[in-house]
């Protein structure tokens, strides 16, 4: 999964979110929203660890249904989403 500058801006855009560290770095909860739908979890709680950048490859995995971890290309954990049902 990635994020291009493109579908960024264009969150961004529907957000009203001006933060012009946007421009390189994907939100966090862009992250977060994609995540949850592809897995149909809700989540609880999130833990942002390290930026995810424009167009960088990440995976994620779900550990016993009760968390999911986000790494990215340079093998970093980059957030935690702490879940619950749908």
């Amino acid at each position: 999964m990635q994020f291009s500058s493109a579908e960024v801006q264009t969150y961004l855009a529907l957000v009203h979110d001006t933060n012009p560290i946007h421009t390189e770095i994907v939100p966090g909860q862009l992250v977060v929203q994609r995540i949850c739908v592809e897995a149909a979890v809700e989540p609880i709680a999130v833990r942002y660890k390290n930026p995810i950048v424009v167009d960088e490859q990440i995976t994620w995995h779900d550990h016993d249904h009760m968390q999911i971890k986000v790494i990215g290309a340079d093998e970093q954990l980059k957030l935690v989403i702490d879940v619950g049902e749908v």
